[in-house]
């Protein structure tokens, strides 16, 4: 059985389909590209590579939309079969959970993944991705720090851990050093101090935390005339 280039064994790979399946990863990692090209060459050299179809199946997911459900299901279907190590089956039991709609399940499901697999980006990478839209800001940089010291300069992706770990210490820090100084310009003046309320609203009608909403709108509208005023005064 081959392995990848952090060292987990893959089924059903060839060299050729690995290579491609790097490829899909390094791209999806770096937001370049087009990683579902790659991860399509790779099911084309080698149809049994369950990883290849989880790929698949995580690049429609991650869209967060109607329009991934079904061509992720496919390729969930598809995986569900192939698999055969461990880190594959919890990997389909992730993608399972996250094409159900469960997130936090999901997002579990992928801890058991890099409990047992430190570098494995690709789950990390998910994960990361459904803390945002859970809006979980202490998964966001907790679960990255976990994993990190199983990395180092000589493993491939690593940059992804740490532009991970920035973003999800960008909100922590943005709110320790407005409490430091209010008059922080990098924790106030930036179009995400206004956005993230949108984040915010959304979190609540999902929950359907509905007297919570307006609280949340009100407080959004008055974010720009707080910020303007603690300008003004520095």
């Amino acid at each position: 059985m081959l392995h990848d280039r952090t060292g987990h064994p893959v089924s059903g790979a060839t060299v050729e389909a690995l290579a491609s399946f790097e490829t899909a990863l390094a791209q999806l990692h770096c937001l370049i590209g087009n990683p579902l090209q790659a991860a399509d060459a790779a099911i084309a050299a080698a149809p049994d590579f369950a990883m290849a179809h989880l790929l698949r199946a995580y690049l429609y997911l991650s869209r967060m939309d109607v329009s991934g459900i079904a061509p992720g299901q496919r390729s969930l279907a598809t995986a569900r079969r192939l698999a055969w190590t461990e880190r594959e089956t919890l990997h389909v039991l992730a993608a399972e959970a996250w094409a159900g709609g469960r997130l936090a399940a999901a997002a579990a499901c992928f801890d058991d993944v890099l409990i047992a697999n430190p570098r494995d980006s690709l789950a990390l990478q998910m994960a990361h991705l459904i803390d945002f839209h859970r809006g979980d800001m202490r998964s966001l940089h907790v679960r990255v720090r976990r994993i990190l010291p199983a990395w180092s300069a000589a493993l491939p992706h690593l940059h992804a851990m740490l532009h991970m770990l920035a973003f999800g210490l960008e909100q922590p820090a943005g709110r320790h050093s407005r409490n430091v100084d209010p008059r922080a310009p990098g924790a106030l003046e930036n179009f995400m101090a206004l956005h993230n309320w949108w984040h915010l609203v959304l979190h609540h009608l999902d929950r359907e935390e509905h007297v919570e909403t307006p609280c949340a709108l009100s407080r959004y509208a008055a974010a720009p005339l707080q910020q303007m005023a603690m300008i003004s005064k520095s």
